[in-house]
């Protein structure tokens, strides 16, 4: 003789109101403590400031270290100053080109100029990345 259960049936997807909570957290945990800009590989100490400008999210960033032979990063690869020229250069032909330039405070301020100066003749825009200083 077959039995039969006089129970209601119940939904399978009860499980996966939980589920979906908790990833849900979890995506929002690792948006909110994620950088807005990208860091280079190398260690910079970028001078105080403060002013604040609007993010530039599209830019791409030419990191400066300091010390008696300089590195230059572009966003993650070590170029020399005629690599950075002939980038600015390709940059500047296309429209709305942002640079964000993270010069270390001990950097020599010619190299910092010389690059900004390449990629304001190419008609890209350029910004300068500092530290907020503590208010007075």
């Amino acid at each position: 003789m077959k039995l039969e259960s006089t129970l209601p049936g119940r939904s399978g997807y009860l499980h996966v109101g939980p589920i979906l909570d908790v990833l849900l957290l979890l995506l929002i945990f690792f948006l909110l403590n994620s950088n807005v800009i990208f860091r280079s590989g190398i260690s910079v100490d970028p001078p105080l400031s403060h002013s604040v400008l609007e993010s530039m999210a599209a830019a791409d960033i030419i990191a400066i270290s300091a010390g008696e032979n300089p590195r230059i990063i572009w966003n993650d690869e070590e170029v020399d100053l005629e690599g950075v020229r002939t980038r600015i250069e390709r940059l500047g032909e296309g429209a709305n080109a942002q640079v964000v330039i993270r010069g270390d405070k001990k950097a020599h301020l010619d190299l910092v100029v010389e690059i900004a100066n390449a990629a304001q003749r190419a008609g890209v825009d350029v910004a300068l990345s500092t530290s907020l200083a503590p208010s007075p």
